[in-house]
């Protein structure tokens, strides 16, 4: 009969050999072409409140398909932290996309050409297609505001997304 200490420790080392293959593929990896699938609901991405971290090469394209399971609108953009921060501002965030873009100066722009999807109604799908040209850490979130509604990356509706040489 195996003993529980023999299963926890191949439990652990197969775990342990898991993470390590996945680091391996992503520093080795070629740069060419990259896709993730988030679920958008509320207020977070792929049933969390937060979202997961999204790692990319420079150089790659990126697809990013947005899956709305949620009962709101949502939309998603690759920005930078200092957006965020604004976004994150309870003074700004109140004022919904109006405030964010009055705080910023101008209208919010993706950091990359092309790093936002449009706008998804509830059970629709969104995607965006760009190059990640830019070493760096960045985020990506639904800066989407209903009227009188805070912003939904307010609420906790971001994650990280870094884009490594």
């Amino acid at each position: 009969m195996v003993s529980r200490r023999f299963v926890v420790l191949f439990m652990v080392l197969a775990m342990v050999l898991l993470a390590v293959a996945g680091a391996y593929n992503m520093l080795n990896r070629p740069a060419g072409e990259v896709s993730f699938t988030l679920t958008a609901e509320e207020f977070g991405y792929n049933q969390s409140n937060g979202a997961p971290t999204l790692r990319v090469k420079v150089g790659e394209k990126v697809t990013i398909t947005i899956v709305n399971n949620g009962a709101e609108t949502h939309e998603t953009m690759v920005v930078t932290k200092e957006t965020l921060a604004l976004a994150l501002d309870p003074t700004v965030a109140y004022g919904g996309e109006e405030g964010l873009d009055k705080a910023l100066g101008h209208h919010i722009e993706p950091v990359f050409q092309g790093a936002a999807t449009d706008e998804a109604e509830p059970g629709e799908t969104s995607s965006m297609t760009f190059m990640a040209n830019q070493p760096g850490n960045y985020v990506y979130g639904c800066f989407t505001d209903e009227p009188g509604i805070i912003l939904h990356a307010f609420r906790g509706m971001w994650g990280e997304f870094r884009v490594e040489s």
